[in-house]
């Protein structure tokens, strides 16, 4: 006959083992329908080497459900994905995660590429088509060798020295700078900004692996700008003499973004996956890979002063056509 004391044992093994048995089942909401679904398509213009581990390590969180990640080029991802959905009239993926710029064009030439969703780690952004997962700095990048001390750029303005006159380069495909500056200094102070800068002849190119690796590293030029700090914190690693401005004016950046696709095949494999993307947990994956994470519960690097962050907004987005007509117009002549 057992004793009450023997009772007490059994209830308490069963409570104990009752925990542990929950405790290995991962709670996100949505988890059984998207394993049902089994599989989750991801089109991102994130490198492998960031967006891989993360589709791993949501994988091990939530066995059943396997995640296919399709890297491509953000300008050759909204080619793909506006065919896909004018060809096929369906989507072949479920979710994208790549520049808001990227993400508001595609809304502009078809309204219901993506549906609207709430994750409960994140609010979306304004119109609620997509959250922001990360963030890259326009910034101004240099020539460590070349460019020390109180000649590394501290405030917009320095950009005017004469010092910089032939020993300048400017990134065409950052148009969103121009907005940047114009709301810096206000409209009529920023053209007149924007002129003077133009008036020292910067070299124009188009992206960070030229400007960075042959320019900047082959002493080419002293500053090229605007660069996303993200691009030159990985040169650096390789060794090469450059760095970028810590300025103490304002930091403008860029959002990164995810959506979830109109016609989504897995739609609760995609909700879930955002959510984890937007979670601590995803966000610490992201970090460790070196991006700026928008959670500002978790260390990035570089300790960037996220009270110095101005983010470029969707309705400075939609301007985009007039910034880049005007950025060709000062610095392509």
């Amino acid at each position: 006959m057992k004793t009450l004391r023997d009772c007490r044992i059994v209830v308490r093994c069963t409570v104990t083992l009752a925990f542990l048995l929950s405790a290995s089942v991962p709670a996100g909401a949505g988890y059984e329908e998207a394993k049902k679904e089994g599989s989750a398509v991801l089109y991102t213009s994130l490198n492998l080497e960031d967006a891989q581990p993360l589709a791993d390590v949501f994988t091990s969180r939530y066995p059943g459900i396997k995640v296919e990640v399709n890297r491509q080029g953000s300008s050759t991802l909204v080619t793909k994905l506006l065919t896909e959905r004018r060809v096929g009239k369906r989507d072949n993926a479920d979710l994208v995660l790549t520049g808001a710029d990227s993400l508001d064009l595609m809304l502009m030439e078809t309204p219901t590429i993506f549906q609207k969703y709430t994750s409960p780690e994140r609010p979306p952004e304004e119109r609620g088509f997509y959250s922001a997962v990360y963030f890259t700095i326009l910034t101004i990048a240099y020539n460590n060798r070349a460019v020390m001390g109180t000649d590394v750029p501290k405030r917009y303005n320095d950009l005017l020295r004469d010092r910089w006159k032939g020993k300048a380069a400017i990134n065409l495909n950052n148009y969103g700078w121009i907005h940047a500056m114009l709301d810096f200094f206000g409209a009529d102070k920023g053209m007149d900004f924007l002129r003077k800068f133009a008036a020292l002849h910067p070299r124009p190119g188009r992206g960070t692996t030229l400007m960075v690796q042959q320019w900047l590293g082959g002493a080419e030029v002293e500053v090229a700008l605007p660069l996303n700090h993200d691009g030159i914190k990985r040169f650096t690693d390789k060794g090469l003499p450059v760095d970028w401005a810590r300025l103490d004016d304002p930091l403008y950046a860029d959002l990164h973004t995810v959506g979830i696709l109109g016609m989504a095949p897995h739609p609760n494999a995609a909700r879930l996956l955002v959510d984890f993307i937007l979670s601590k947990e995803g966000q610490t994956v992201m970090a460790k890979s070196g991006n700026s994470v928008m959670r500002d519960d978790i260390s990035i690097k570089d300790d960037i002063d996220r009270k110095k962050l101005r983010f470029i907004s969707a309705q400075a987005r939609t301007g985009a056509d007039k910034y880049q007509k005007l950025m060709n117009e000062l610095f392509s002549k």
